[in-house]
């Protein structure tokens, strides 16, 4: 397997421009939750993993994640990367199989949604929260949820990139992009506005 062709710096500067927490899409989907009138807690601490959306009366655990950083179809690609990020995503694979295992036993309902799933269809992966909320609502013993499939249908999402431009102009909302800066010692101009570092990354891990 190839080596890892970045350097130390160079690596611990896109692994900075990684957001944990307000990415693009999460600020993507938790606007359309808000809009079709449902209401939740973000980045959920009582829980393992800090899930993306939580709604804890329904004891619903949503999780936004990445196809690259959480390995989507992990076993087709695999095999391209160097012995840094195929440890890297393993482990992170790992990790949200025990988050999620851990969660289920807390009685919990667990669901996860993929970038890729969320820009080709925005509004099919809302209703597929909302479809989740209301098993896990019923399962829980809870009330109803707040959103409707007739607010769905009455005021369908907007395209992915349209509601990303519009989040992005919106005051306080630009933090979909990473910090701009470049730790000392580190090669190379950085890319502005690339999001979440992911492209800065992938480069380094070899594209897929």
């Amino acid at each position: 397997m190839p080596a890892d062709s970045m350097t130390p710096e160079q690596r611990s500067y896109c692994m900075s421009r990684v957001k944990s927490k307000d990415t693009t899409m999460e600020l993507v989907v938790r606007s359309e939750l808000h809009r079709v009138g449902l209401r939740f807690r973000k980045n959920y601490a009582k829980l393992p993993g800090k899930p993306d959306v939580a709604f804890p009366r329904a004891k619903l655990a949503v999780f936004l994640d990445g196809d690259f950083w959480h390995g989507r179809d992990f076993s087709s690609w695999k095999g391209r990367l160097s012995e840094y990020w195929l440890k890297k995503i393993t482990r992170n694979r790992e990790r949200d199989q025990a988050n999620f295992s851990e969660i289920r036993r807390m009685g919990w309902s667990v669901m996860r949604l993929w970038e890729r799933d969320v820009k080709e269809d925005l509004a099919e992966s809302i209703a597929k929260i909302v479809d989740s909320l209301d098993a896990a609502a019923a399962a829980a013993g809870a009330p109803a949820p707040g959103a409707t499939v007739e607010a769905l249908k009455s005021s369908p999402s907007a395209c992915w990139k349209d509601r990303a431009k519009a989040l992005a102009k919106a005051p306080g909302k630009g933090a979909a992009n990473g910090a701009k800066g470049k730790p000392k010692g580190a090669k190379g101009k950085p890319k502005d506005g690339a999001e979440d570092g992911r492209e800065s990354a992938r480069k380094g891990a070899r594209k897929l």
